[in-house]
């Protein structure tokens, strides 16, 4: 891998300025989007995307407006966050003339991923979820509202968003997050 073969970015997408990275040159695009309170720094580092040949690959890792470089604004953690999210991915992409593009989301990057694919049919030809899950039922919400307080998480379970985020920021949003799972 050569210095070229990573770098990162922003554009404005709509109302907000995206950060992502961009890993590789190669002919097949793929859209990496990040699970809760992540960010691509987080879930797609660059020790995970070098494992890819960057010459037959261009992976993009998006942050959602909210999370990582794609803040300020705030994030919003609501019903709707995932969809909200796939227009940004999607218009992002476009942007950047990537398409059509795979597009690959981790945990609720997942649920994402599948918003992308159905809005964006012309422009997705293929879709990888990994640790995804489309509804949580009454044991899932248990178990997040049993996660609600980072402050209780082991450390090693919380120092790679302490790697990215403040710990109020990381609080807050966890937080945000299970109430709406809750909802």
């Amino acid at each position: 891998m050569t210095q070229t073969d990573y770098s990162e970015s922003h554009e404005q997408i709509k109302d907000v300025k995206i950060g992502y990275c961009r890993y590789g040159h190669g002919p097949n695009y793929i859209l990496a989007v990040c699970g809760a309170v992540g960010c691509y720094k987080k879930d797609w580092p660059l020790k995970v995307l070098s494992h890819f040949p960057p010459d037959e690959v261009t992976i993009i890792g998006i942050d959602p407006p909210g999370y990582g470089t794609s803040r300020p604004p705030e994030r919003k953690q609501e019903v709707q966050r995932c969809m909200k999210d796939s227009e940004y991915c999607l218009g992002l992409m476009e942007t950047l003339k990537l398409e059509p593009f795979t597009v690959m989301g981790w945990s609720e990057g997942a649920r994402t991923t599948v918003h992308v694919a159905a809005k964006g049919k012309e422009k997705v030809n293929r879709m990888i979820v990994l640790a995804g899950a489309t509804k949580v039922n009454h044991l899932g919400a248990m178990a997040f509202k049993g996660m609600r307080e980072t402050n209780h998480w082991l450390p090693a379970g919380r120092q790679p968003y302490l790697d990215h985020y403040p710990e109020e920021f990381l609080r807050t949003q966890w937080a945000a997050l299970c109430d709406v799972v809750d909802q």
